[in-house]
């Protein structure tokens, strides 16, 4: 105690116990801080609740140490990095880690180390135990060759028997090869990302290639094959599936493709078939005069929004029937006009070949297929056809609760020409089909 009456020696005798804890020593202000990657990132200047801050402004969360950053004098040695979190509760391998290797396979690898020819005397078994994590149906089979290691193929997390290529299901294109990993995607060779979650909904990895493994000196390749049970239905579709919807109905083949993904990969493209604007465009005339034919005229001015909501119900309609179906298919299914002419010809040519059916079209009324894009073009093209007449109203409408009036811009059909040639065309039409016998 000094003369004045304080106890001496209490914050030196802190900081001196500080000084000599060797897990203090080299933490905290004035001590520097590195990346993983070993690169220097700076001087920490300030403590602050959550981060640090350093010399040159920038700030070092404090939750990242040991993931993202360590303090220089506890920073591991160069080539030995931890294992996320992530990865040790999902048993990814890192590079550093050697490969477990099954019993059975341990046998097999000390055949190969005690015969002098490898390659003539080891013959291909597949051990029970071997089989891969990620597809129960695939088999491996071990093989003798030459291999980069074990880092060049585990370094990314992947199991054993996949590459680091991904393809794209719908294309069945690559999309490039790993290089990172993230916590939601992997960082491809291309400069795109393939989200985790969509593994096996949009890409997949290609695993019939060649994985290693390196054991006692030796380097035992890895081939993988499909299991006798997915031949057939996945390798060869067509010769169930595609056959088979060629004679079902639109709404049964699209139903089919929700049976599974390899089925969806097969027939997408094939079913449902869309048409080209110019079909369209007939396919948007007929359904309109179909609902005008039975509209009644007293309830003019009738909104042009409400006109196209009966005619889609109208196309939903019109697939299930057969005499209105045959109808559309004598009228669309033809080339109609210049425009447009590459799309024309390859659906009829599609059609005309035999590998699509004509009742795999879908009749589905939608504006912004047809050339007109919108509904006010539209119902313009037909007035200037004198089919009908439409104009602008701006009726108030109320804003509830509020008392308050707003004018919206409505689109409405005011006159329907009865007497025009296309009018009298399906007229006919539709009592031939009536008159018909069933």
């Amino acid at each position: 105690m000094d003369p004045s009456g304080t106890p001496s020696g209490g914050r030196t005798g802190a900081s001196s116990a500080q000084q000599l804890d060797p897990d203090q020593r080299g933490r905290g202000v004035g001590s520097q801080i590195i990346r993983v990657s070993g690169k220097l990132l700076g001087r920490a200047v300030l403590e602050e609740k959550k981060s640090w801050k350093l010399d040159d402004g920038r700030l070092a969360h404090k939750s990242g140490e040991g993931k993202k950053w360590f303090w220089a004098l506890h920073a591991p040695p160069p080539g030995v990095s931890k294992p996320s979190r992530l990865r040790q509760q999902r048993g990814h391998l890192q590079a550093s880690e050697p490969m477990p290797v099954t019993s059975a396979l341990a046998g097999e690898l000390e055949v190969l180390q005690q015969d002098g020819d490898t390659e003539q005397e080891f013959d291909p078994v597949t051990p029970s135990s071997s089989s891969s994590p990620r597809r129960p149906g695939l088999k491996v089979e071990l093989l003798p060759g030459p291999g980069p290691g074990l880092a060049a193929f585990t370094a990314g997390g992947l199991p054993p028997g996949v590459s680091g290529d991904i393809y794209g299901l719908l294309s069945g294109k690559k999309w490039g090869c790993m290089i990172a990993e993230d916590l939601k995607y992997w960082k491809l060779d291309t400069d795109r990302f393939a989200k985790k979650s969509a593994e096996g909904i949009k890409w997949r990895w290609e695993e019939a290639v060649s994985g290693r493994l390196v054991a006692k000196g030796h380097n035992v390749a890895l081939r993988v094959e499909t299991g006798g049970n997915s031949s057939g239905w996945g390798v060869s579709p067509e010769v169930v599936v595609t056959r088979a919807c060629d004679w079902l109905p639109l709404q049964s083949a699209i139903a089919s493709m929700a049976c599974c993904r390899q089925w969806a990969a097969a027939l997408r493209g094939r079913i449902p078939l869309s048409l080209p604007p110019p079909q369209v465009d007939l396919l948007m005339q007929f359904l309109l005069l179909h609902v005008l034919s039975t509209f009644n005229t007293e309830r003019l001015p009738f909104p042009m929004s409400a006109i196209y909501s009966q005619m889609r119900v109208a196309a939903r309609q019109a697939s299930a029937s057969i005499e209105v179906r045959t109808r559309l298919e004598a009228m669309v299914l033809k080339r109609l006009g210049p425009s447009c002419r590459s799309q024309q010809d390859k659906l009829l040519d599609l059609i005309r070949e035999g590998k699509n059916k004509p009742h795999h079209v879908a009749m589905v009324a939608n504006v912004k297929k047809s050339s007109h894009q919108t509904l006010e073009r539209f119902a313009r093209h037909f007035e200037t056809l004198r089919v009908i007449q439409v104009n602008y109203q701006r009726p108030p409408t109320s804003i509830p609760p509020s008392p308050n009036l707003r004018t919206c811009r409505e689109l409405l059909l005011t006159k329907v020409n009865r007497s025009h040639a296309l009018f009298l065309d399906h007229k006919l039409w539709l009592q031939q089909a009536v008159q018909q016998p069933q």
